[in-house]
This record gives structure tokens, C-alpha cells and sequence, in this order.
């Protein structure tokens, strides 16, 4: 193989067309072309974005963040190793790792509702004390927290009949409730822990990335997700790409997925099918895809010659031959047999095949 990697990019920002290059060797290599990675206008890009954040304490950055396949949720860490920051660049802490740490995401939580309980209680104790009210304390007090409730809100609208995530202190847990049980997070599925986690990190980053923004899930992002299907129910497959798409309307997702219940909510020109050749990767791009059956997309998209039991194919491929010799006798005791296993009389295909045996037979009286 080489022994070197080059990616060398372009990008218009704010009508500004930046250019970089990464260069890079194989470890133990020379570096025989002399190449070096360029990353001089990315630095003057980098300088006024500093600028902007030092003199003006706000501009209008992307959120850039990646979910790997290596995401389950183990454990949900309540107890707080360290006070994190608020501060909007405290978005990108491990946003890129190779490994989704949820943990911050937790202690996020915890730490942001302990202050928002706060703030009720300042409120309170200032509505019963009229001798010592202050009036102004309203006023420079948020309740509930705005960025608290804006997870809160999306991690119910992916999440249909899942209400109100909140800790409780004795003992330390996160709950929510589920329709009308309340549960604790590690309680549930795999598939619902995993998407709570996601979806309220991915909420968390937004909203601290845009404090003073109305609707902060409006902001830029560019997000990837690999697997986004794993441990999902498939109910929850076919809902996921329009939740996002309508939660986070600004953001461009890039996504990776087996399913074909996600592949069927996503139009043909975004997406991409990628195989693995003796030569490489081999990419094509899809002419259909966008409202096709499970089915459809595992035999056309996939590859996938049929989506039933081996066994069970070359029963139906022994009755189309029957068929195709006049044994119809043969044809007739085979779709019986295979009805006796199947158990269904429903089945579209074994009833397609009893119909071409009758035509069959009339054409033999």
C-alpha cells in the first residue's frame, strides 16, 4: 500500500473560499515527496473566529459532532467528577472522539437541573417573604432553564409517550416516566437508553453553543452518526430520519445504515451504497429509494437474492420448475407441503403459484 495519506479540502465560508491539506506518512516511512500539510488560510479563518468570541462573546459557529458505533450507554454516571462549564465552546469537548462518552451528558444534566432548583427555590422564598421581597430577583432568575427544557422537549418528541427526565436524590437516579410508569434510565431497553443519550447530547451541544438564540435546534451543525439503526426497534428506525430532520432543521447529517426501514425515508439523491471490493471501496449512488418496502430495498439496494429462509427459496424454486415441466401433480403436493410449513395463508407468492398451476391445468383439459 502507500505510504502516505493526502485529503486536501475546500470550503466557501461567509463568500470566502478557504482551502487546506492534511499530509500525512506511515509511521517508520520517509517522507519522499517533500509534502507538508497547508493549513494557513484555515489559521486566518480560526483568527477571526477567536476574535469574534474575545471582543464580541458571541458569533454564529457550526456544531460539529460524531456518534460512533461504540455508543452504547453502560452506565449513568449522576455523580459529579468535575463542575463543567456553560460556556458555548464547551460544546466541542470530545465531540469528535472516537468513542461516544455519554457521561458528560449526565452530569450536564444533573448539574444544570441542581441549578434550576435553585433558582425555584430563590423564587419561592422570595414570593413568601414579602418583608424582604426583591422585586428585581424574577427578572434575573430563569425558571424553569431554558437550555434544561429544550433537552427535556426533545428527548420526548423522539421519544412518543416518554415524559419529564429528571434526577432524584434519594437515592441518586435519572428517571422519566414511560406513558404511565416511571422508570429509571437504566430500566430500559438498550434501544431507548441509546437514543436518550444521543438525542440529548446532541440537544445539550446545540443549546450551549447558542445561549442567547430563541431556537437554538435551528443552528448549523454538520453530524455524523454511524449505525444510526443500532439497537433500535424498527418502529423507531422509520421515524428517526424525519424526527431528526424536523428537530434539527438546519443541520446536515451524515449517516451510516443496514436498515431498511431508515433507508426508505431518505431520497435517492442522498444517498450513497457503499461495498467493499478487492480493489476498495466501491461507491454508487441509488436510483430508487425513497418509499420502498423492506423487502424492495434488501433484494434491489442490498443485494440481498431474498429475504426468506434458504430452505424455503428452494422449495419455491422446485415448484416454478414443476411448474415449467408440466408436473403439475409434483407442483400441487409441493405448495401444499410448503403452506403446511409456513403456516399462512396469506402468503402472496405461494397464492401467485397456485394460480399458475389452475392456468396450467385449464390449458391441459
Amino acid at each position: 500500500g502507500k505510504t502516505f495519506s493526502r485529503i486536501e479540502l475546500y470550503s466557501e465560508v461567509d463568500n470566502e473560499l478557504l482551502t487546506w491539506k492534511l499530509y500525512k506518512v506511515r509511521q517508520g516511512k520517509l517522507n519522499l515527496s517533500k509534502e507538508n500539510s497547508v493549513l494557513t488560510t484555515l489559521k486566518i479563518y480560526t483568527e477571526k473566529v477567536r476574535e469574534q468570541l474575545t471582543y464580541q462573546n458571541a458569533t454564529n459557529l457550526t456544531l460539529f459532532a460524531y456518534y460512533p458505533v461504540n455508543r452504547a450507554v453502560l452506565d449513568i454516571p449522576l455523580k459529579i467528577r468535575k463542575k463543567h462549564l456553560f460556556d458555548p465552546l464547551a460544546a466541542y469537548e470530545n465531540s469528535l472522539t472516537s468513542g461516544a462518552d455519554f457521561r458528560v451528558f449526565f452530569e450536564w444534566f444533573r448539574q444544570r437541573e441542581d441549578i434550576e432548583n435553585e433558582n425555584f427555590k430563590l423564587i419561592q422564598n422570595n414570593q413568601q417573604n414579602p418583608i424582604l421581597q426583591d422585586n428585581n430577583i424574577e427578572d434575573n432568575i430563569t425558571y424553569p432553564d431554558r437550555q434544561l427544557e429544550t433537552v427535556r422537549k426533545t428527548i420526548e418528541n423522539f421519544l412518543p409517550g416518554f415524559t419529564n427526565p429528571t434526577v432524584r436524590r434519594s437515592p441518586l437516579r435519572l428517571e422519566i416516566t414511560k406513558h404511565t410508569e416511571t422508570l429509571r434510565i437504566d430500566q430500559l431497553s438498550d434501544g431507548e437508553k441509546c437514543l436518550i443519550a444521543m438525542v440529548g447530547d446532541l440537544a445539550r451541544r446545540m443549546v450551549m453553543l447558542h445561549p442567547n438564540y430563541s431556537e437554538p435546534l435551528k443552528a448549523s451543525g454538520i453530524i455524523l452518526i454511524d449505525e444510526i439503526d443500532l439497537h433500535l426497534h424498527p418502529q423507531w428506525q422509520r421515524l428517526i430520519i424525519p424526527t431528526l430532520l424536523k428537530t434539527f432543521p438546519n443541520c446536515q447529517f451524515i449517516i451510516t445504515t443496514h436498515s431498511p426501514h431508515v433507508v426508505t425515508h431518505v431520497q435517492p439523491e442522498n444517498l450513497q451504497i457503499i461495498h467493499q471490493t478487492e480493489k476498495g471501496l466501491k461507491v454508487n449512488s441509488a436510483m430508487e429509494s425513497y418509499g420502498k418496502t423492506a423487502e424492495r430495498i434488501l433484494e434491489d439496494l442490498m443485494g440481498l437474492a431474498t429475504t426468506r429462509p434458504s430452505e424455503i427459496e428452494q422449495s419455491l424454486q422446485e415448484i416454478y420448475l414443476d411448474i415449467d415441466q408440466h408436473q403439475l401433480d409434483n407442483a400441487k403436493d409441493k405448495l401444499n407441503s410448503l403452506r403446511e410449513t409456513i403456516k399462512s395463508t396469506a402468503d402472496s407468492e405461494l397464492t401467485r403459484l397456485e394460480l399458475m398451476i389452475r392456468r396450467e391445468e385449464r390449458k391441459n383439459r
